[in-house]
């Protein structure tokens, strides 16, 4: 086995036909969920903590982009990992993650080959980490890309290492010098350094834009953090770049160090004011968002700000509640924005939407307990809340996890209400109740076993009164938690009914599916899409979702060949089941024959021609005489072009890369 770095490899690879290529691959998030459960428990010798903290990191990835994409590196997620048990409340706290990561890449240097004990005391080498700092803000000030981290040439590195060495006051030196030492800086880069890499011949990048922004704002508060108003004047005119966002809030997490600082630069944020910002709140916003990254302001300020955003929830201008809302729920552990949501959910005068919003939104901030209660108020009062914003509460309820007893013995009295007779069931409130019922079945499916949930819900999937929506829901509530094959029996049940809903129908047989029920689902949804007195949209629906199932066995392929070869059917419907043959995945001589004769057919509809191709492709193999006749076709100009072009792309995913 032979490795190299990606940079520069393809100007003198090894001899592919003599040698198998493969390119390593960052961490996936399957990766990196297993990385973080080992390492807890090899670092918590309690397992109920170890459980909880590494799932508390594995949410905390997922959520935060920036932080998830450092996490696709072995190294950077094990720094990730130790800072989050041991130093920061992650992802608010990222100065101190950051700062970690830098720490460790640059002491990587150390152990750089060949780096003497008098290069260590040169110059470059001593101030490694602050020319990083001053090139990361010369190079974020550059044009470019959003949400790129910049590159630059060699010659324009070099040339700026010896600029900032040359205008140094403490370093004295003079041009030869601090020619030499950047000369040697960038020498020293090229040898697997960690921070500053090569990213093509002679153009060199940080590895993430994070280390960039970073770094950057560590510049700016090394050369002016004695001065509060000439850091106001560095950021002022760049508040609301998007491409300056995380450096401005970077450098004011990192001034927590401060007496002053943080709070002062905050309020002048807050404060700051334009024609803009009665309307899009900008200001407001970006200070709630430094209040989120904890960066540490006095409490009356702090008071101010969330004040502030809570009068955008319940004022004049109704459409900015859900993003103050937003912002709110940034603010984690915050007892005084907490109470003061409560409040406002609590309030019969405020509109119900908004009460409803702001309770999930108090969950979000940590107030379990206390929003379960405000949703369950808002379920109950059939009198004054309308039928939508209920039916909203009773699903919110079902997303907020772990909740106590009595929540869930309200949502089993819902899941119960009594069916309204034949004579009101066409009424607007019959349908408003059968919703919050729905909700009600999805919320206690979504909060896990309980023995009183399942007996409710099995009752519920059982009895041939019930709407067969409802009973499809309950039916994979059970099969989701330890009672598949009672689930099972009872959509079986359903889809043979003659009376059930073409969509129970379809939603029976695709639950199957999701329950492991394979062979059966296949057969049944086979049973739909050869059905023509069923609705179109609903039988090519049945085809998608068996494409998706990536294994069948030859009767559904047989059935599915027959299928797009009956001219009665819609040109549309052979177009699905086409798309649905090659998502199978299972390149059968007689499938491969089918699709293939089909792309030949000039008197087809192209569409399905071109799908027909693409099926192909998907099948991932095919013999010598259809590659041949794919590249005939391909090059064929008397061919519509649209069956040459999914010719084509077949030819690229079977592999011939030349021919294409």
């Amino acid at each position: 086995m032979i490795t190299s770095r990606l940079v520069g490899y393809e100007e003198a690879p090894l001899d592919k036909r003599e040698f198998v290529h493969h390119t390593i691959l960052p961490f996936s998030d399957d990766d990196t969920q297993a990385f973080v459960k080992k390492w807890y428990t090899a670092r918590e010798k309690n397992p109920a903590a170890a459980r909880d903290r590494s799932q508390h990191l594995i949410d905390m990835i997922k959520r935060e982009p920036r932080i998830k994409t450092l996490a696709t590196n072995p190294l950077m997620l094990t720094i990730i990992a130790l800072v989050h048990r041991i130093e920061a409340e992650l992802p608010h706290e990222r100065v101190k993650l950051y700062d970690k990561c830098v720490t460790e890449l640059v002491q990587t240097w150390e152990e750089v080959r060949g780096l003497r004990v008098e290069d260590r005391q040169r110059i470059y080498y001593k101030y490694r980490r602050r020319l990083l700092e001053q090139l990361a803000y010369w190079m974020h000030s550059q044009p470019g890309e959003r949400g790129r981290a910049r590159e630059v040439k060699e010659g324009n590195l070099e040339f700026q290492i010896r600029r900032f060495l040359l205008e140094d006051p403490k370093l004295s030196l003079d041009n030869e010098t601090a020619h030499q030492e950047a000369h040697d800086f960038v020498n020293l880069v090229k040898g697997r350094t960690g921070l500053l890499i090569e990213r093509g011949e002679g153009v060199y990048a940080f590895p993430h834009l994070t280390f960039q922004e970073y770094l950057a704002a560590a510049d700016i508060e090394y050369r002016l953090a004695d001065s509060i108003d000439a850091m106001w004047a560095e950021i002022q005119p760049r508040l609301f770049d998007p491409h300056w966002r995380e450096v401005i809030l970077l450098l004011l997490g990192s001034l927590n160090k401060f007496e002053q600082h943080p709070t002062e630069l905050v309020r002048r944020i807050f404060e700051s004011t334009d024609e803009y910002e009665p309307v899009l709140h900008r200001n407001l916003y970006l200070a709630t968002r430094a209040l989120a990254d904890r960066v540490e302001v006095e409490a009356k300020l702090r008071r101010k700000i969330i004040d502030q955003l809570l009068s955008l929830v319940i004022g004049p201008e109704w459409l900015t509640f859900n993003d103050a809302l937003t912002a709110i729920s940034l603010l984690q552990g915050d007892d005084y924005a907490a109470g003061r949501l409560l409040a406002i959910a609590q309030d019969s005068r405020i509109d119900q939407e908004i009460r409803c919003e702001s309770a999930q939104t108090l969950a979000q901030l940590g107030q379990t307990d206390e929003a379960a209660q405000v949703l369950l108020a808002l379920v109950k009062d059939s009198h004054n809340i309308v039928g939508w914003v209920r039916s909203d509460a009773v699903e919110a309820l079902g997303q907020l996890g772990q909740i106590n007893e009595s929540v869930i013995r309200d949502l089993l009295t819902l899941a119960q209400e009594p069916k309204m007779d034949s004579e009101d069931q066409l009424g607007i409130q019959a349908t408003i109740e059968s919703e919050i019922r729905y909700s009600a079945i999805q919320a206690l499916a979504q909060l896990g076993y309980s023995a009183g949930s399942m007996q409710v819900l099995l009752a519920i999937a059982q009895d041939p009164l019930e709407p067969d929506r409802l009973r499809c829901i309950a039916a994979e509530a059970l099969g989701q938690h330890g009672y598949s094959d009672e689930a099972a029996q009872l959509l079986l049940a359903l889809t043979q009914d003659p009376q059930t809903d073409e969509h129970v129908k379809l939603a029976s047989v695709e639950t199957l599916g999701r329950l492991g029920y394979n062979t059966d689902a296949a057969q049944l949804l086979l049973g739909i899409v050869q059905n023509p007195q069923m609705k179109e949209y609903i039988r090519r629906d049945a085809a998608e979702s068996l494409g998706q199932f990536g294994q069948t066995d030859d009767a559904v392929l047989h059935g599915l060949l027959t299928l797009i070869k009956d001219p009665h059917e819609t040109e549309v419907m052979r177009d699905s089941v086409a798309k649905a043959l090659g998502k199978l995945g299972q390149a059968h001589e007689f499938v491969l024959e089918n699709l293939f004769d089909l792309l030949q057919d000039s008197e087809m509809d192209v569409a399905v021609r071109h799908t027909a191709a693409q099926a192909i492709g998907q099948l991932g193999w095919a013999d010598k005489n259809i590659l041949e006749g794919l590249l005939n076709i391909a090059q064929d100009s008397q061919v519509d072009a649209w069956a040459r072009s999914g010719s084509v792309r077949a030819l690229g995913q079977l592999g011939q890369t030349d021919k294409t």
